[in-house]
């Protein structure tokens, strides 16, 4: 009787635990007071580091603000809001791939992003990927656009239409955009052939 007595009295203290923590973050914004016309931090502590050295960038809401997608060093990290408040940060599983700006789908069906080439060197040519959400919220694994959109220069910076219709996304020669040196323009194509049906 003593050993059931003490494991109910573990359970409870565990499930009294459990019912008591905290949610990651609760409220529109992840919770935070919206700035005046001064920038801060977005979530110091929650989503940036301020400390020296840390790099979060690229951030994207879904259109309903309930899906929040933003990079961290080299990966692309999503927290959702649920009924108990938003999810702490995952980090989206991309293979051998280094996931930078991301851009989620209005609906956040999907969403893409760009990494340089598997086995190719930092500073090199780099394609756009793309990754489905599943009906359980995970993501498939990231799949090449494709040659008609990934050429042997530069894509990155992929945005969509309100409709879900169309990408946008930036051409470039390269990094170094300064007037003599690469060059980089908008493109923008017809997102129904690369989705399945399902998506669209």
């Amino acid at each position: 009787m003593r050993r059931i007595s003490k494991y109910a009295c573990g359970l409870l203290c565990a499930l009294c635990c459990i019912a008591s923590a905290k949610p990651f973050a609760k409220g529109p914004y992840l919770g935070q007071t919206p700035p005046d016309s001064t920038p801060q931090v977005f979530a110091p502590g929650l989503i940036c580091d301020t400390r020296p050295y840390q790099w979060e960038s690229w951030p994207s809401f879904s259109i309903d603000g309930n899906t929040f997608c933003f990079n961290r060093q080299r990966y692309t990290y999503i927290t959702v809001n649920t009924d108990q408040g938003w999810t702490t940060p995952q980090r989206l599983a991309m293979g051998n791939l280094r996931g930078h700006g991301p851009g989620i789908a209005p609906d956040k069906s999907f969403l893409v992003f760009y990494s340089v080439k598997p086995g190719a060197s930092l500073g090199t040519e780099t394609n756009l990927y793309l990754t489905l959400r599943r009906p359980d919220g995970s993501w498939t694994k990231p799949q090449d656009m494709g040659p008609r959109i990934n050429s042997p220069y530069f894509e990155f910076a992929p945005r969509f239409s309100p409709d879900k219709k169309y990408m946008f996304f930036t051409r470039s020669t390269g990094w170094n955009l300064r007037q003599v040196c690469d060059t980089g323009d908008i493109y923008w194509v017809a997102l129904k052939e690369y989705l399945p049906e399902s998506y669209r």
